[in-house]
Formats: C-alpha cells, sequence, structure tokens
C-alpha cells in the first residue's frame, strides 16, 4: 500500500506548476494546507501507519523538502501538489486517480508545451520528495531535509 501512495501523490504532485508567489510566507501555508489534504487520502493513511508518522509530520518534514529545492523546483512542486489537492476535493478522488487522470493528459500534450512540461517535473520531484520522506523515516525516523 505505502508505494501505491508513494506512486499516486507523487503523479499528483507532478501534475500542475507555475511561478512562485512574491509572498513566501503565504505560499509556506498554502503548501501547508495542500499539504493536509493530502495526507488526508486513506492510502496516506495507512502509508502513515506502516512508516510509523503522522500526517502532521510527515507534512511538517514535506515543507522543509520543498524549502530545500531550487525555486523554480519549489513553484513547479507547490503548483502541482495544489493542482492536485484542488481535484481531489472537487472530484471527491484520491491523490492516486486525480494524478492518474493527469498523466494522461500531460501524455497528450504537445512537447512545446512549458506548463505541462513544468507539471511533468512537479510529478517527480514530488514523488522523489514523497519517496525520499517514506525511506528516511523507514530507515531511521527522521526527515531528510534536516
Amino acid at each position: 500500500m505505502k508505494s501505491a501512495f508513494y506512486l499516486g501523490a507523487a503523479a499528483l504532485l507532478l501534475s500542475a506548476c507555475g511561478g512562485a508567489d512574491d509572498e513566501p510566507a503565504t505560499k509556506t501555508s498554502e503548501l501547508r494546507a495542500d499539504c493536509d489534504i493530502l495526507a488526508s487520502d486513506p492510502e496516506a493513511q495507512e502509508t502513515f501507519d506502516e512508516t510509523g508518522i503522522t500526517a502532521d509530520t510527515f507534512c511538517g518534514c514535506f515543507e522543509k523538502v520543498v524549502a530545500s529545492r531550487t525555486e523554480t523546483e519549489q513553484a513547479q512542486m507547490k503548483v502541482t501538489l495544489s493542482r492536485v489537492t484542488t481535484a481531489m476535493e472537487e472530484n471527491g478522488q484520491g491523490a492516486e486517480d486525480v494524478v492518474g487522470n493527469m498523466m494522461g493528459s500531460l501524455m497528450m500534450a504537445a512537447e512545446e508545451d512549458t506548463e505541462a512540461q513544468d507539471l511533468t517535473a512537479g510529478i517527480s520531484l514530488i514523488g522523489d520528495a514523497i519517496n525520499d520522506i517514506g525511506n528516511s523515516y523507514e530507515d531511521g525516523n527522521s526527515c531528510p531535509a534536516g
């Protein structure tokens, strides 16, 4: 179940991308709110139980991991997560379903579609972050971003 959540969450997060806001504190708040929505997914809850962490611990670590990335990567991750969680709430779907749908759309986008490229990058970055967090807590019970 853990891998399904990580893959779904990664796909979800990679589906959206955009520019950074001028107000980092607001973006951090939005990031946390979006992470809380993602963490409420039943598959995420199962993963947290298996890993021995709480949703609060995961989201706190996720914020640190995002903050450790370049400005461009942070923007890609934040926008992607926002799009995924918005779709989760609007459609009543889990992260895995939302990301799967997004990936299907992204695969059909033209090569020169920079938004699709950014979203694809965002999904990948989020997936890597989620996997790093899961592995780090399984191996040493700590956040990889310190």
